[in-house]
């Protein structure tokens, strides 16, 4: 399959931050950049980095009493409000690379680094773009994540 190039990336994250409904992570400031290339035999090779900032937005009604949204500033974390909502924002710095393997079963690809659990994605290539879908859940929390490659 060659070489792929990340070109656009979908986060959708839906959580359950206790005691406070209408609470949501946005991910619109984050990017994800790197390239996959996908051996003959299986084998493949990656390398991603994915940098911006990750916001949670709720609303002010979850704030302890006498406090604002200003009080959750640190050096790490910038709080502002707007209207009836808090935005708490923090940059998300990560480099990553490894190999692994990769096998594809009908429209599914099971991608496993080495030394990592495999991952079942459902993939479509059409022309020099390939999406790449996976979904997960755990308690509390479920993603849904699409990338878009370009051939390379």
């Amino acid at each position: 399959m060659g070489g792929w190039a990340y070109v656009d990336q979908c986060l959708t994250l839906d959580f359950e931050l206790p005691g406070c409904p209408g609470a949501t992570l946005d991910d619109s400031a984050v990017t994800v950049s790197g390239m996959i290339t996908f051996e003959d035999g299986g084998a493949m090779t990656a390398s991603t980095a994915v940098s911006g900032d990750l916001a949670l937005v709720f609303p002010q009604s979850c704030l302890p009493e006498g406090e604002s949204c200003e009080d959750g500033s640190d050096v790490d974390l910038t709080c502002s409000s707007s209207g009836s909502t808090c935005r708490c924002s923090a940059p998300v710095e990560a480099m990553g690379s490894g190999t692994g393997t990769w096998e594809v079963a009908g429209s599914s690809i099971t991608l496993a680094q080495a030394g990592g659990e495999p991952q079942t994605l459902e993939f479509c290539i059409d022309g020099d773009e390939m999406k790449l879908h996976l979904e997960t859940s755990e308690e509390g929390m479920s993603s849904s994540e699409t990338a878009v490659l370009s051939r390379l």
